[in-house]
């Protein structure tokens, strides 16, 4: 809460923001998955998670989006003192993230030219050629730069808009703004942040029950809690209650003004902050059905298209529901990691948008949508072949890739457990082959794996992936009848070797390699 604290704080964060060409914030160990609630511990401090995942990069971006010479630039410095367990598939949640707020540049922490190891706040890049994961550094680059060029130079389209709460910490008892932004995006209600210095001055304004801010619009405003309130800021309130704007405060209405003024507020409602997502029900954006916590969203205009971009924030949970938006033109739906775009189930205004763990993508109306594949849904399958044992596994560390020892080891599981490989950062390879009658259209599922994976068949390369779903469509082109060869390499991070430093100590290590049995499907 320092950005809204005078003292050891910045005060005010849209008034440090001020002078600057882009907004800003810094992700340091104060984002991970799962964990979206409570306080925790690490090295720097005491993290609320209210503010660190739903407040932070959507005050930012929103600093960007109402200040013209900012052109909607946020940038944001990521990945640093996480330590040695973060590796791409952290990262990649971490851009999910910081991508459906808002940002639209991301600088990585870091690649350090000091000698190997630096104890300065790793995880490392390249780390002196020590980071096995290095080279699939590429795949996470390629997808940042696609998300990120997508958003960039696109306004945000909400429905509604929360006001900053700084005013309100100097002088009295208030609600942080995150609470509210919160308990709206967990029901897929968008909102931007709004500092009070913008809502008061002449040209923001209420007209027909909508707001005009800093050259956006809202259907609602949301004031959280505060004890006291600028009388500036209490008389501007009034006449957007006169002028058909629908104003909410959380918990309670406010007392009255600084230095003793009175507040009416007619047509005003206070509610409790978990209903305050029903209140707003008929101002939302998009509705979901079924709705599910873990999918957030924001909606972006471009060059005359308008972009939804849906993240599944779960590591656990899959999300497969119908939107229905504001929009009956045909969608394409965007996946940024393969770069492929394609066509997906639609009835008029709704589409069909499903999410296994991990997954994100961009709905788009206003694309050409001719010639677009048809969209695959998640469908019952045929088991052709299951692989726990009979794997020959051999293991490489970044300085010995690609000449790899052989292990004793032939099953797939945790490969970190004690009398197994515990202290091995590296490569692990399994290969094995596998019988078919005929060659034919497959689909290799390798359960959840730790963590950057390359998958070859016959020789022939079949994909690469830095986070779950570890699936693979195999073509009938790559496979033959009679025997298959296969080849999986597992690539783990640095922490098995690397964790005697400050910054590992306060996340659980994640298990190496393949941890549950390869599934072969047909299609």
């Amino acid at each position: 809460g320092a950005h809204a604290r005078l003292g050891y704080g910045a005060g005010h964060y849209f008034r440090a923001m001020e002078g600057l060409d882009a907004s800003g914030l810094d992700v340091v160990c104060n984002l991970f998955p799962e964990q979206v609630d409570g306080v925790y511990s690490t090295a720097f401090n005491e993290f609320d998670c209210d503010f660190s995942h739903w407040g932070l990069a959507r005050m930012a971006s929103s600093a960007a989006q109402i200040d013209p010479k900012k052109e909607g630039r946020t940038l944001c410095e990521a990945f640093g003192a996480y330590g040695w367990g973060e590796g791409l598939r952290v990262m990649k949640w971490i851009t999910d993230h910081l991508a459906v707020q808002g940002v639209n540049i991301i600088t990585p922490h870091a690649f350090s030219p000091s000698p190997f190891p630096d104890p300065d706040c790793p995880p490392h890049f390249y780390a002196r050629g020590q980071n096995p994961q290095f080279r699939h550094f590429p795949v996470w680059s390629r997808y940042a730069c696609r998300l990120l060029g997508l958003l960039t130079g696109a306004r945000h389209v909400s429905p509604a808009a929360v006001v900053y709460h700084a005013e309100a910490e100097w002088g009295g008892a208030c609600q942080p703004f995150e609470k509210a932004v919160k308990a709206l995006a967990r029901r897929q209600i968008d909102c931007e942040v709004l500092p009070i210095d913008l809502l008061v001055k002449p040209e923001s304004r209420a007209e027909n029950g909508v707001l005009s801010a800093g050259g956006l619009t809202f259907r609602a405003l949301v004031v959280p809690y505060s004890q006291f309130l600028p009388p500036a800021f209490a008389e501007k309130l009034v006449q957007f209650c006169r002028d058909g704007l629908a104003v909410y405060f959380t918990e309670a209405m406010p007392e009255r003004a600084y230095f003793g003024g009175e507040i009416h507020l007619p047509g005003a409602r206070a509610v409790k902050t978990e209903e305050l997502a029903n209140a707003l029900h008929g101002a939302a954006d998009v509705a979901c059905d079924p709705t599910s916590p873990d999918l957030l969203y924001s909606h972006w205009t471009k060059d005359g298209k308008d972009i939804y971009f849906f993240v599944n924030q779960s590591t656990r949970s899959a999300v497969d529901t119908c939107i229905t938006f504001h929009d009956s033109r045909a969608a394409a739906v965007y996946d940024p990691m393969s770069g492929r775009a394609e066509r997906p189930r639609q009835d008029e205004n709704r589409v069909r948008l499903a999410l296994a763990p991990w997954e994100s993508r961009a709905v788009v109306f206003g694309e050409n949508t001719e010639g677009l594949p048809e969209a695959e849904y998640p469908h019952e399958e045929t088991l052709a072949a299951e692989f726990s044992d009979g794997w020959a596994i051999s293991i490489a560390s970044s300085a010995e890739y690609p000449h790899f020892t052989p292990t004793p080891f032939t099953r797939t599981g945790d490969m970190a457990r004690p009398g197994f490989l515990p202290d091995f950062s590296g490569t692990l390879r399994y290969e094995r082959t596998f019988p078919l009658e005929q060659a034919r259209d497959m689909t290799l599922d390798l359960g959840d794996a730790y963590e950057a994976v390359s998958v070859w068949v016959n020789g022939i390369p079949a994909g690469e992936m830095i986070c779950p779903p570890y699936r693979v469509r195999l073509g009938a082109d790559m496979l033959r009848a009679g025997e298959n060869r296969l080849r999986i390499e597992v690539t783990n991070t640095l922490v098995k070797a690397q964790h005697r430093n400050p910054f590992d100590r306060y996340f659980p290590q994640d298990p190496t390699g393949l941890v549950e049995s390869v599934k072969l499907y047909t299609r």
